[in-house]
């Protein structure tokens, strides 16, 4: 098989148009076109229908029971041309998170993998939000991805892997060290927040309290801003534990655990049901260090 053919099946699939697959493949649309064509003719199966009156397509069962060959096919290929490249010194490792976890939470466990001498691990950290996660990991970009959203998708096997709980943290003069405090929702100024939202169940619990009209002082999409622009004393915002304890070093900042309790932080991990063989010793070293890492975690250690 071309591997041209089943990159832009691959690319079609993924975009849902031919136009747009067309756009990341940098090719004209009669490219992409020919290509599909090509393999439909070699395979001698009808793989994609194109939606009539508007840009999207529609997969036949044929197509559907392709896509997961054609992405094994594909990362057999790739693996082959390492091999050829007698680049077997290392093993590779890409790995995806949201922001709060790759900032916040997992830089112990990346170090302790770095320290792997026996095979030498060679890692790929990206930061990426939850959606874009689940894509690149579709298409086979990453090797794990771990994000805060389930989606249930085809190729994906995803499995949770950890529970936070979510605590309020705000500047004070003066701390009790790491003692978690108490505090109502009662007591809180809704104008004065820094509002991130964790997820679906994290915002129904907060429009139950604070409806949409009580506007924070400030709606972020990055964890870090929290740490940069929180400056004045009775502004707060709602985190997960372990960044909330990494905020605390920093100084100035006191920990208060919520009486209406919010619904806890869940991380989940998520790889190919697919995924590339070169790539599996580094993805069980990873499943070995996760897991002390996560007890750690439990622990109070990490």
């Amino acid at each position: 098989m071309n591997i041209q053919n089943i990159t832009a099946f691959l690319a079609i699939v993924h975009t849902g148009t031919i136009s747009k697959a067309a756009q990341e493949l940098y090719l004209t649309q009669s490219a992409v076109s020919h290509r599909l064509k090509s393999l439909e003719d070699e395979i001698n199966a009808q793989l994609i229908i194109r939606c009539q009156g508007r840009q999207g397509i529609k997969l036949t069962a044929k197509g559907e029971e392709f896509i997961p060959i054609a992405e094994r096919w594909l990362s057999l290929l790739q693996d082959t041309h390492r091999l050829s490249a007698g680049n077997n010194e290392r093993v590779y490792l890409s790995i995806a998170s949201v922001d709060s976890l790759n900032v916040y939470l997992f830089p112990p466990l990346y170090r302790r993998l770095m320290q792997i001498e026996d095979p030498r691990l060679s890692l790929r950290i990206r930061t990426h939000q939850s959606n874009e996660i689940y894509r690149l990991l579709e298409q086979q970009k990453i090797d794990v991805g771990f994000v805060l959203r389930p989606i249930i998708l085809k190729n994906i096997y995803m499995q949770e892997i950890l529970r936070e709980k979510m605590v309020l943290i705000r500047k004070a003069q003066s701390t009790n060290g790491s003692k978690l405090l108490f505090i109502s929702v009662s007591e809180l100024n809704p104008e004065k927040e820094f509002f991130i939202n964790w997820s679906p169940a994290f915002r129904v619990w907060h429009e139950r309290w604070w409806p949409d009209g009580l506007c924070p002082e400030l709606h972020v999409d990055t964890a870090a801003l929290i740490l940069k622009l929180m400056e004045e004393e009775d502004c707060w915002s709602i985190i997960p534990l372990s960044m909330a304890r990494e905020f605390q070093k920093t100084g100035g900042y006191q920990i208060y655990q919520i009486q209406e309790e919010p619904p806890e932080r869940v991380i989940y991990k998520l790889v190919h049901k697919f995924p590339r063989p070169s790539r599996l010793p580094a993805m069980q070293l990873l499943d070995k260090y996760l897991e002390e890492f996560l007890q750690g975690v439990g622990d109070g250690r990490a």
